[in-house]
């Protein structure tokens, strides 16, 4: 089986890259291909502030590379998601759940971060919706969330690819149906 490129996916509906917004962007691993597939921008946004150095040197490397330490979800407020062994966050981490379905991933810390909608944090930063067409979401089981703060956003993106969870490894997960 092979697995589709974002640009493939684009061009069969006659879409371009414009640009890429990705919520859980961890150490940025997938810059280089969103650059290789044609974005123009690309803005990381990551919960954990130990992984900032790492998307901070993406956006020294590559000036159309931006990225923000926040959580992204419904409603601006204080967050505090749950950092894990394998350096994941997650606001909706259930410990009991969590160890069942993966077991070695372990609850590491509670961060405290600042939560935004998407929405908001795009005018915050002065950035344009309508530069981003596609949105790519590994919000750790807080995916509705994102989307649900992310009604302007949505009405200029062409493509959402967004993680979602089959079983319940996190407290309060939207079922898939609910993502689609």
């Amino acid at each position: 089986m092979s697995i589709l490129s974002i640009e493939t996916i684009l061009r069969s509906h006659n879409l371009n890259a414009r640009g890429v917004v990705q919520v859980g962007a961890h150490r940025g691993e997938q810059v280089d291909a969103l650059r290789s597939e044609g974005f123009k921008r690309i803005h990381l946004m990551e919960a954990n502030s130990a992984l900032m150095p790492c998307l901070n040197e993406l956006c020294k490397k590559y000036q159309d590379v931006t990225a923000a330490n926040f959580t992204i979800s419904d409603q601006i407020s204080k967050a505090t998601p749950m950092l894990t062994s394998e350096t994941m966050s997650s606001p909706l981490l259930d410990e009991a759940l969590h160890t069942r379905f993966a077991p070695s991933i372990k609850p590491a810390e509670v961060l405290t971060v600042q939560s935004q909608t998407l929405d908001s944090h795009i005018e915050s930063r002065g950035m344009s919706a309508e530069d981003y067409n596609v949105l790519l979401i590994d919000a750790q089981g807080a995916e509705l969330r994102v989307l649900t703060g992310a009604q302007h956003f949505l009405r200029s993106t062409d493509l959402v690819i967004c993680n979602a969870n089959i079983a319940e490894p996190c407290r309060q997960v939207a079922p898939i149906s609910d993502l689609d």
